[in-house]
């Protein structure tokens, strides 16, 4: 068996939703600032890096049973010295990585938008600033992570920094998307018409017949034991934690192709795309409280309020991410992913997975003032820190009242309506 040797800067941008944040360079500075005046932040963000799901931690384990009994050690010699750290009990717990990644990103807007920092400090109180996590230790942690990168200056001229983690974090129990904060789980219609339908996984199976079975075959011959589609979706499990967890390509991973890396991460993504994303209608519209919420805070900004949010953060789960971007009509193929495409159409897709819910992936809107006159206002949308382009407005740096039309007549929703069945 070829021992394939892959350039880890490359697979760590095809890793679906297990892609880490660092996979794209980031810049030190959001040099906005230099020609608009940053009026307000608002965020909505995936948690950092986790280790596996408690499902994964045994698939990884019970993978790796089955590979020693291969007898081609040139295939899976690297079993010899290999320490499995991914135990059941750390089931989707934040890891090193994901929490700095996270206060990297704080540091690096702290950095770019200093004077958010002074409005909203005042002396020692936070002021003008919100921030809400999901029901999870992993996206609590990774506000507090955000929240100590963004505030390090103060901490470190502050007589007592223990003021820092006193930021109140709204928990749970939220307004717009109640006990989950990611809108989804608690919508009757979706867990009907989406979540609990087979239909929603058709093309994620036909995916894995046309092309995962197929790897496969190949593998069981190289490898000299059988292997199933499960064994190569698991054996692809190991290679994205390895890598986002321990940086290192030289175990799992040496058993796939690159080809296979690109099959695999394609049968995610049409997952990801039927349960949260443009596959079904209903997902279209699931972010519209999220999105009021946004364009309330922006309104009271536009319309000069002295106690209108300067920052508002929300760090939750992938899903609030894919609906929120899916909302906005950002990524969207002009015909919808299907099972049987081949490589050509798989590769020339804009939707992927990796660019939108990486592990600390986030939608930043930036309410923007001119600095000449003070009263044109602008919005820029950032996607983990690249700005885009939305579908109607002139550039990446939008028109308030342009932003506005857009989904004025969108957000005359009610996400009771939209989810009673």
């Amino acid at each position: 068996l070829p021992r394939y040797q892959h350039d880890i800067n490359y697979l760590r941008r095809h890793l679906a939703t297990k892609t880490p944040y660092i996979a794209d360079h980031k810049p030190q500075v959001d040099t906005i600032g230099k020609t608009f005046d940053v009026l307000q932040f608002q965020m909505v963000s995936r948690h950092g890096t986790r280790y596996p799901s408690k499902g994964d931690c045994r698939d990884i384990a019970k993978i790796i049973s089955h590979l020693r009994t291969s007898k081609n050690k040139k295939a899976v010699g690297w079993l010899t010295t290999y320490k499995n750290v991914y135990p059941e009990r750390r089931g989707k717990e934040l890891d090193i990585n994901g929490m700095r990644e996270m206060y990297d990103y704080g540091f690096r807007m702290s950095r770019s938008h200093p004077h958010l920092v002074d409005e909203i400090l005042d002396d020692d109180v936070f002021r003008y600033y919100s921030s809400l996590a999901s029901w999870s230790q992993r996206t609590s942690q990774s506000v507090i992570a955000f929240q100590q990168g963004f505030f390090e200056n103060y901490q470190r001229t502050s007589k007592d920094n223990s003021n820092l983690l006193d930021i109140d974090i709204e928990l749970a129990g939220h307004p717009i998307f109640g006990s989950s904060s990611s809108g989804a789980d608690i919508c009757k219609r979706w867990k009907e018409q989406v979540e609990e339908d087979p239909a929603t996984m058709n093309e994620s199976d036909k995916c894995k017949a046309r092309y995962v079975n197929s790897i496969a075959a190949r593998m069981a011959q190289e490898l000299g034991i059988p292997m199933t589609s499960d064994d190569v979706e698991a054996v692809y499990t190991g290679c994205k934690f390895d890598i986002t967890h321990q940086h290192r390509v030289d175990t799992f991973c040496t058993l796939l192709a690159p080809e296979d890396i690109s099959i695999l991460e394609y049968r995610q993504d049409l997952e990801y795309y039927y349960m949260y994303s443009y596959g079904t209608g209903l997902n279209t519209k699931l972010a519209c409280p999220l999105i009021q919420d946004v364009m309330r805070n922006m309104e009271n900004a536009v319309q000069g309020k002295e106690d209108y949010t300067r920052m508002d953060i929300k760090v939750l789960r992938s899903e609030s991410v894919f609906l929120t971007t899916t909302f906005l009509g950002l990524f969207k193929d002009e015909q919808k992913l299907r099972g049987d495409w081949n490589q050509q159409q798989i590769d020339k897709r804009i939707f992927r997975s990796s660019n939108i819910s990486p592990f600390g992936g986030n939608v930043v809107f930036q309410l923007l003032g001119d600095k000449k006159d003070g009263q044109n206002k602008y919005v820029r949308v950032l996607v983990s820190e690249k700005p885009v382009i939305i579908p109607g407005c002139p550039g990446k740096i939008c028109p308030y009242q342009t932003f506005k039309n857009l989904y004025q007549e969108k957000l005359q929703c009610s996400f009771e309506q939209l989810c009673n069945t």
